[in-house]
Formats: C-alpha cells, structure tokens, sequence
C-alpha cells in the first residue's frame, strides 16, 4: 500500500513538473520563418501571416529657399529611400509646427505675415504598409517676407559684379532693416562664393544676371550671347532653385541684336555713383543720397570693400528718409509697370 501509494504521489510530481517545464517552454518558444535570403524571428504567440517590415532610413534633404510676392518657396532634391516629405515652420515665439506632408520636392507656404520672419526645416519620409522611418532634419533656413506699402516711396539698391567676399554683409545689413536689393551676378563667381549667393535668395533679394564673364554683349555672335546668360541661369538655379528673370548687359552696353536674342528685361539705372572708379565711401554714399527719388534704380557694385561700407550708411539713412528699399521686380509690380521682354529700363515710376 506503501509503495502504491508512493508511485502515485512520484507520478503526480512528475506530471507537475512536466505541465511546468512545458508552460516555461511554451512561453519562451520562438519560431525561425525563412523568405528566401532573409530569416525573420517571430513570436510564438502572435505568429500570423505578417512579418515586421524592413525599411531603410532616408538621406537628409537639402533644401533651398526664397521669398517673393508675400510667399515662401521652398525647394529640395528626392531623397534616397523616401516616398515623402514633412514641411516644419517656426515663426517668433512659436515652436516647431509641421505643416504638410507631400510626395512633392516642392513647397509653398501662402500663410506668411508681411515684415515677418520665419525658419524652415524638411525631413524625408519611408513610409510602409504598416510602420515608417524618418532621416534627420535638413540644416533650418531663415526667410523674411517682404513688407511693401504702394503708397509710401520706394527705390531700387542694384549690385553689380558679384557675389564677392562683400555681399555677405550688405545681404545681413539689408537684412536686419528688413529691407531687399537686387544682385545682377556674374556666373563665373558663383562657385567661389555660393553662400553668399544662397544668402541674398533667403533674405528675399532678388538674384538677377549679369552673363558668366561679364562680356561686351554687342560684340559676341548669337551664339555666345545666349551662352553666357544661359549658362549663368543654369548656375544660379542649381545652387538657389530660382531662375533669374532680369538681364543687365555689362557696361549698360545693348543693341537691337541684344534685345531680340535674350528674352529678358533688360535693367540699367537712373543713378550710377561711380563706385568702381572713386573706390570712395563717402562719394558713394553722397551720390545717392543727393539724388535719389521714388522709383531710382542705383547702380553699385559689392564686390569692393568701399562700396560696402558705403551700403552699411546708404540702407539706414535711406529707411529713415521713409524710402522702401525693394527689388527691381518689386518695384516694377507695386508701380503697375509689366517687365517686358528685349526692353530696357532706367527707372520705375
């Protein structure tokens, strides 16, 4: 009886200890399901036709950016391994706010304030069926939108020659007075200073073309024209995204030929200060101090250094003389004047 009993209660153990082994095994089994190369490892106790989705990170993008007409454009390149991209603004005492998702390389925020500045930043999207992974945010880019009155003067600050190791800080001070120029560039340039020419795109400046090697238009065949203002707009929309639509011969040198081979408005001045030749900052300043008046368009040249400090001096006591420096572009829109096609224009009223 003893032993009877015995064997039963080392029965009864046993199958204890085996229903607890087998719980603990249950637990812990994992299934190995093979697709061809790949091996995925899923859990016993959700195991279903589904296999977790391997998707791969996106580069970062690399945006470009400019204001014009009270819009920001945003532009950037497709990323590897992205289906779509996050658009984030942030605005003075805002945060971050994301503020469209799109499958487009292309963005226009409409919802801008005049006078206003605002940061942007785009992170690519790969987006799968179930789960999806983001790259790291682009470098932020700062914009200001342009603040125009119709009814107050305005006056059109145009810079010759560059970009150079000075337009950084005329783009800063213009900048800071919340204040735009045009910039007619020369193409051969744009490689030596690309940042600079990235910076007058973001501050609302208008990027306008001044041929690849400043040439004497008149004097080159067809051919040549057309290459020289060609290849200089290819440069300039590679490195800012925006296609210049101005054209301002070097020298302010023209003819018929010109005007019917580029298809572009052709700006000259009303107010050349004679900069390049009097390398003078006070002559520079006292030049268009002395004569300018609503619609000007003033001729100067930012590749030398006193041109430059005489922009520092020209910018302020313009704004405090109630003057709104625009671009060529600006001025024509609020003055009613259409920009026409082989045309050459001095001034804008």
């Amino acid at each position: 009886m003893k032993n009877t009993t015995k064997h039963i209660l080392n029965c009864t153990f046993t199958a204890v200890m085996f229903a607890i082994a087998l719980t603990f095994m249950l637990g812990a089994f994992t299934t190995r399901v093979s697709f061809g190369a790949d091996t995925k490892t899923i859990d016993s106790a959700v195991v279903d036709d589904s296999v977790t989705e391997s998707l791969k990170t996106p580069s970062k993008p690399d945006i470009n950016i400019v204001s014009m007409k009270s819009q920001v454009y945003i532009k950037w390149k497709a990323c590897k391994n992205a289906n779509s991209y996050e658009v984030w603004r942030k605005s003075k005492g805002k945060s971050w706010e994301k503020i469209d998702v799109t499958s487009k390389k292309k963005y226009t925020d409409k919802d801008v304030a005049k006078g206003c500045e605002y940061k942007y930043r785009i992170r690519a999207v790969n987006k799968g069926s179930k789960d999806s992974v983001k790259s790291a945010y682009s470098s932020t880019k700062s914009v200001s939108v342009s603040a125009i009155d119709p009814d107050k003067k305005m006056v059109a600050l145009t810079f010759d020659d560059g970009p150079g190791p000075y337009t950084q800080a005329i783009v800063n001070c213009l900048k800071k007075y919340g204040m735009h120029a045009t910039f007619f560039v020369v193409g051969s340039n744009i490689s030596h200073y690309s940042k600079a020419l990235k910076a007058e795109a973001a501050s609302g400046c208008e990027i306008a073309n001044h041929t690849w090697g400043h040439v004497y238009l008149p004097k080159q065949s067809t051919g040549g024209m057309l290459k020289q203002v060609v290849n200089t707009n290819k440069k300039i929309k590679a490195i800012t995204g925006v296609t210049p639509k101005l054209l301002r011969p070097p020298y302010g040198a023209t003819s018929a030929g010109v005007k019917s081979a580029i298809k572009m408005p052709q700006i000259m001045w009303s107010i050349d200060t004679l900069d390049w030749k009097t390398r003078n900052t006070a002559k520079t300043v006292a030049s268009v101090m002395n004569n300018v008046k609503d619609g000007s368009i003033v001729l100067m040249h930012d590749i030398h250094k006193p041109t430059m400090k005489a922009a520092l001096q020209i910018i302020p006591k313009l704004v405090s003389k109630g003057y709104q420096l625009v671009t060529v572009s600006e001025l024509a829109e609020y003055k009613g004047v259409e920009l026409k096609n082989g045309k050459a224009y001095s001034s804008i009223h």
